[in-house]
C-alpha cells in the first residue's frame, strides 16, 4: 500500500511538472497579499483573527487546484489551441497584484501606487 502512494505521488510531480512555476508564483502572490494585508489592518488597527489566515488557506488550495485542473484540460483535451493554464494563471496573478496594490497602497500614506497607476 505505501508502495502504490509513493508511486501515486511521483506520477503526480511528473504530471504537473510543466507547471512548478505557474503554482509557485502562485503561492508567492498570495503569501505576499497575506502579509501586505496584515500589515494594513494593523495600520487600520482592525483585529487580525484565524478567519483571515483560513479565507487564506482556502484561496491557496483553490487556486493551485484551479491551475492543476486547468493544464490537465489544456494538455489532454484542447492541447495547444487554447492555452488554458495560462490564462487562468494570468487571472489568478492579476487579481493577486491588484489585491497586493491596495493593501501596499493602504500603508502608505500618499497613496503611491495610486499615482503610479494614474500615469499607466
Amino acid at each position: 500500500m505505501r508502495q502504490i502512494a509513493i508511486n501515486l505521488g511521483v506520477a503526480l510531480l511528473a504530471i504537473f511538472a510543466p507547471i512548478k512555476p505557474m503554482l509557485l508564483a502562485t503561492f508567492v502572490l498570495i503569501m505576499v497579499d497575506l502579509i501586505a494585508g496584515v500589515l494594513a489592518a494593523r495600520k487600520r488597527q482592525e483585529p487580525i483573527t484565524s478567519a483571515g489566515f483560513r479565507r487564506t488557506i482556502t484561496k491557496i488550495f483553490t487556486y493551485e487546484i484551479a491551475l492543476m485542473l486547468a493544464f490537465v484540460a489544456e494538455t489532454y483535451l484542447t492541447g495547444s489551441v487554447v492555452p488554458l493554464s495560462k490564462i487562468v494563471s494570468g487571472f489568478i496573478g492579476v487579481t493577486e497584484l491588484l489585491s497586493c496594490f491596495e493593501n501596499i497602497n493602504a500603508l502608505s500614506d500618499d497613496k503611491l501606487l495610486t499615482k503610479i497607476l494614474e500615469k499607466l
